[in-house]
C-alpha cells in the first residue's frame, strides 16, 4: 500500500514540493503519520524513507510474534497446568486431613477430634472419676446412648426423679 502512494508521488509534479509531502503524510495509516511526522522530514522522499522503514520494522515484529504465537499458548497451557496441580494439590491436602479427623471422630463428620493427641494422663472423667481419660471416652460407658448425659450420670438418671445433691 505503501509503495503505490510512493511510486504516485514520484511520477507526479509534486515529488519536491510540500504539499508532496503533506498529502503523503495524511495518507499513512496513524501508526506511520505519528512516527513520520515526529522525525520531523524536510522533503516528501526522506518521509517515504522513514515510514517505508518503519513499516518494513513493523511488519517483522508482527511477523516474528505471529510466529511465537504457539510458543505463547504452550506457555499459558503450562501455566494453566501448573496453576490446575496447585488446585489439585490443596484438594488432595484437604481430604487427607479430612479423613484423618474423620477417623479420629469414630466416623462421625466434622473437623473436630474427640481423640485427643495430647497427653490425657491429668485429665479425670466426670463420669466415673478416673484418671487419664475425659466422660465422653469413659470405658466404663457400656454403649453409645449414655454419651452426653450429663457429668457423672447415666441415660435415663434423671427421668421423673429428683436429682441428688
Amino acid at each position: 500500500m505503501l509503495h503505490n502512494f510512493v511510486a504516485y508521488v514520484s511520477r507526479s509534479r509534486l515529488a519536491g514540493s510540500e504539499e508532496a509531502l503533506d498529502r503523503f503524510t495524511k495518507g499513512l495509516q496513524d501508526d506511520i503519520r505519528a512516527h513520520v511526522v515526529t522525525r520531523f522530514p524536510s522533503t516528501s522522499a526522506e518521509a517515504q524513507r522513514i515510514a517505508l522503514a518503519y513499516e518494513s520494522a513493523r511488519n517483522i515484529r508482527h511477523e516474528l510474534l505471529s510466529n511465537t504465537t504457539p510458543l505463547v499458548k504452550i506457555h499459558d497451557l503450562l501455566n494453566t497446568c501448573v496453576l490446575m496441580v496447585s488446585h489439585l494439590w490443596i484438594l488432595m491436602s484437604f481430604a487427607t486431613t479430612f479423613q484423618q479427623r474423620w477417623r479420629n471422630n469414630g466416623g462421625q463428620p466434622g473437623f473436630r477430634s474427640y481423640h485427643p493427641t495430647s497427653s490425657m494422663h491429668d485429665k479425670q472423667c466426670y463420669n466415673c472419676g478416673g484418671m487419664g481419660h475425659v466422660a465422653r471416652l469413659c470405658p466404663s460407658q457400656p454403649n453409645s446412648s449414655s454419651r452426653g448425659a450429663g457429668r457423672g450420670q447415666q441415660a435415663g438418671d434423671f427421668k421423673g426423679k429428683a436429682r441428688k445433691e
